[in-house]
């Protein structure tokens, strides 16, 4: 490659979510397009609209603009979960392989196992070439690597590149440790992000001499307020719904405990975010929580569906402010270490220039 195409910046286009969705992958995608990196230049293709029905509209004029695109000095980023948007990740696949232009696969699914198996063979070698005529499969953790190796295909190139923690508070808040702790869910109101089981476990475990629960996030709001009425929590369960970012993170500070006890998971940011605010967390082993919270360091991990222990975890935290400050410390330093948006941003970066076929050059960290 000559020396000109060297110098000119390479272009990365995510193929994602419109400015009307949320959720993790938006939290993570926003982070790119915020992001300076060295030798870079991101842009943003929408192909899914926050609705489904204006996604399925729009989708076709994504396709002819796809099929438009320049592709010299492009690499595409797949931003893929599972059902609908793997479908359409994919179809936008053909249009790039057809075109000669290259495409890295952020695989964000936290049901994508589930998916899979449940797909006929034919999806599911459609679903293998998918990852394997990608110059890249990024996977959340080391469990989900494995699984992708051992059941999707053992040819693709998979890597890891752990979610970052953006935003890291120091100095940590200052808590007093006085008075019912404060306990803070974030997440989709749902079944399977553990909401109800939540209520349930702080009813069970008769939290409400120690603690306080409040519950952030859009989804099944309404049935969720109808259980905490159900269980005699009012006075001390709280549902806010929908919470914009910063006042999350606002409340993160003013919190003790963070719990989020979901049934799956890739890796969730709002848990990055929790240890970021010297937050200890109580969560489940599901997808790449293990591998961010350490049991009995940095937070407690219990199964999921297991209200006695959930319940059990959230007492122990909330009567033990010196263990609270203790595993939050340790959670503040594990995601300094580990989860640096630093070192995000220069693992993507090698992998893009080399999905281009060019040499990064310059400064990086690993």
């Amino acid at each position: 490659m000559g020396k000109q195409a060297e110098e000119t910046p390479l272009v990365v286009v995510h193929f994602g979510q419109s400015a009307r969705s949320r959720g993790g992958m938006r939290t993570v995608q926003d982070l790119f397009l915020r992001g300076g990196v060295p030798g870079i230049e991101q842009r943003l293709f929408p192909v899914y609209e926050g609705s489904a029905l204006r996604t399925f509209l729009l989708f076709p004029f994504r396709l002819l603009k796809a099929a438009a695109m320049r592709k010299e000095n492009v690499v595409a980023q797949l931003h893929t979960a599972e059902k609908g948007s793997f479908w359409r990740k994919w179809t936008i696949s053909r249009i790039l392989r057809a075109r000669g232009i290259p495409y890295v696969v952020h695989l964000h699914g936290a049901n994508f196992d589930d998916f899979f198996e449940a797909s006929s063979p034919a999806a599911k070698r459609r679903i293998a070439e998918f990852f394997e005529q990608a110059a890249c499969a990024v996977a959340l953790s080391g469990s989900w690597k494995s699984w992708l190796e051992a059941n999707v295909s053992r040819t693709a190139n998979v890597a890891v590149v752990e979610n970052p923690c953006e935003r890291v508070v120091d100095p940590p808040p200052a808590r007093s440790g006085k008075g019912p702790a404060k306990i803070l869910y974030a997440g989709i109101v749902g079944e399977r992000k553990g909401a109800f089981d939540l209520a349930r476990a702080f009813a069970k475990g008769n939290l409400r001499d120690v603690a306080r629960l409040e519950f952030c996030g859009n989804g099944e709001v309404d049935a969720l307020r109808a259980k905490v009425s159900e269980l005699g929590l009012a006075t001390s369960v709280s549902v806010a719904g929908w919470t914009p970012h910063d006042e999350m993170l606002r409340k993160m500070e003013e919190a003790d405990v963070f719990v989020l006890p979901s049934y799956a998971e890739g890796l969730p940011m709002v848990v990055l975010e929790a240890m970021g605010s010297a937050l200890p967390v109580v969560s489940t082993r599901v997808g790449g929580i293990p591998e961010a919270v350490e049991d009995g360091k940095t937070g407690i991990l219990v199964e999921p569906g297991d209200v006695e222990c959930l319940a059990a975890a959230m007492r122990a935290l909330a009567e033990d402010p010196e263990l609270r400050a203790r595993m939050g410390a340790a959670g503040l330093a594990r995601v300094r270490e580990k989860f640096s948006l630093e070192g995000f941003f220069a693992k993507f970066r090698r992998i893009w220039f080399e999905a281009a076929g060019r040499e990064p050059g310059g400064a990086e960290s690993a």
